[in-house]
């Protein structure tokens, strides 16, 4: 089935639409529950006192546009998670203070639904970029 142009009405994400930032520091507790939630089992990601810094899955960066979604109040009653693509840059670590920032790089109708597209970066507050995530979702 072809696009077509989407419904438009407040509720509903438009192109260009900018989210973000949304910042928060990654804690010890926060890798726990990840690491136990996606059952990794690689001692890579244990805590070792010997190590400085305790390195974390960079796929636990892919939740963050959810709060992005969340903060902005066009996003309506919530949504569907259809596809997603990621390319990581750098390592995340326990203690690395986050910035997440977001645009909406697509919007169209399909099959009677309202799809959105958004593009988010996620860096460290001093400007290292960790990933570049871009999802699809459905927008109620």
């Amino acid at each position: 089935m072809e696009k077509s142009e989407p419904h438009r009405s407040k509720e509903h994400l438009i192109i260009g639409t900018r989210l973000g930032p949304f910042e928060y520091t990654i804690t010890e507790e926060m890798a726990d529950l990840y690491i136990e939630a996606i059952d990794n089992q690689d001692p890579l990601y244990n805590r070792d006192p010997s190590e400085s810094r305790r390195i974390i899955p960079s796929c636990f960066t892919l939740q963050n546009y959810i709060y992005l979604l969340v903060q902005h109040s066009a996003w309506g009653l919530g949504g569907v998670h259809t596809a997603q693509n990621s390319e990581y840059f750098n390592p995340c670590y326990v203690g690395d203070r986050i910035v997440t920032k977001g645009k909406i790089i697509d919007q169209y109708a399909k099959k009677g639904r309202n799809y959105f597209e958004l593009e988010y970066v996620v860096e460290t507050v001093q400007g290292t970029l960790l990933a570049r995530h871009t999802i699809t979702g459905i927008s109620f």
